[in-house]
């Protein structure tokens, strides 16, 4: 009677261990986001422990971050899922929630692909302002979500603007 129950024991301990490593290597880590670029006066990012610190080229952004821009100022952030988000003047976004791969590529060839590199999810909000994004293709797996004092949408891979206006 015993002899049945080890193999059958064994057998649902190496599927669990199976479904744990599978899981784990679908997992995504904390996602990078760099200032690509900035021109005009500076921007702010605004840390989720209301530290602010001014948005020069090289500096990375987290989730629960806000950044703002002044009246013209143009940022551009490069997120490790290769996308584009060009934030124009006089503008409010929040970073809710960024998951993904860390940078493993070089900024030139994060940006050549069409084709995201790995799985992530993604989810701003834009408090007021316009907003500029380029995203590549994006895996089956990823979400990318955009809110609105309006509305959200969720993309798929594509470019274009979003604008929230407080009036």
């Amino acid at each position: 009677m015993h002899s049945g129950i080890a193999p059958c024991f064994r057998a649902l301990i190496i599927l669990l261990i199976a479904s744990f490593a599978s899981a784990k290597s679908h997992a995504q880590g904390t996602g990078e986001i760099q200032v690509f670029k900035a021109s005009g006066l500076p921007a702010e990012i605004i840390r989720t422990n209301g530290t602010i610190i001014p948005a020069r080229i090289g500096e990375f952004v987290s989730s629960g971050d806000c950044i703002k821009t002044p009246a013209r100022s143009y940022l551009t952030l490069l997120l490790s899922n290769g996308a584009l988000l060009g934030i124009q003047p006089s503008t409010e976004l929040l970073i809710e929630t960024f998951l993904a791969n860390p940078f493993g590529k070089t900024p030139g060839t994060l940006l050549a692909s069409a084709q995201e590199p790995a799985n992530s999810r993604t989810k701003l909000n834009l408090k007021n302002g316009l907003l500029f994004l380029n995203t590549p293709t994006l895996n089956q797996r990823s979400r990318f979500e955009i809110t609105t004092p309006l509305g959200g949408a969720g993309v798929r891979g594509t470019e274009f603007f979003v604008l929230a206006a407080t009036s």
